[in-house]
């Protein structure tokens, strides 16, 4: 399956160096809504552990991609891989934006239900959720180089 990935150079050297790429959770998020996404991926993900951290991909390669992954002028990298589905947790990424910021900020996951009417287990769903837009996110533990298919090279703006 196809994804994408955006990547800082300095984490894409790492990969090189080490011949693959994996996140280091002390620079991630430590948010309620990361935690519990970790946790999902331990369940449904063979093999993973939370401890190796969560990169994030995209169905879709990203639209206006200078904009929005870092602070103006930061060198970053997108990558297009191949990976299997086995190894790739799918999940509506409008869905997931609304739970961050209502996880975040103390919505219970029983309030969370009562206002949308969906559970936060929906947000794996590949099915059209009203009033949430159709962007596939993905999340994995670990790019193996070989699986990288292509690079392009960008400054953010």
């Amino acid at each position: 399956m196809k994804m994408y990935s955006i990547q800082s150079i300095e984490a894409y050297k790492m990969a090189i160096q080490k011949g693959f790429l994996q996140s280091n959770k002390k620079y991630q998020m430590d948010h309620i809504s990361y935690n519990w996404m970790g946790k999902q991926m331990e369940k449904r993900l063979n093999g993973y552990s939370f401890d190796n951290g969560i990169i994030w991909l995209w169905k879709d390669k990203p639209k206006n991609m200078y904009k929005w992954t870092g602070e103006t002028g930061t060198k970053m990298v997108l990558l297009e891989i191949e990976v299997n589905e086995e190894e790739v947790l799918l999940s509506n990424f409008e869905f997931w934006s609304c739970m961050i910021f209502d996880l975040n900020n103390g919505t219970s996951k029983e309030d969370f239900y009562e206002f949308y009417g969906y559970k936060m287990e929906d947000v794996f769903e590949m099915r059209s959720l009203k009033g949430f837009g159709n962007t596939i996110q993905g999340t994995t533990g670990k790019i193996v180089i070989e699986q990288i298919k292509k690079l392009k090279f960008f400054i953010c703006r």
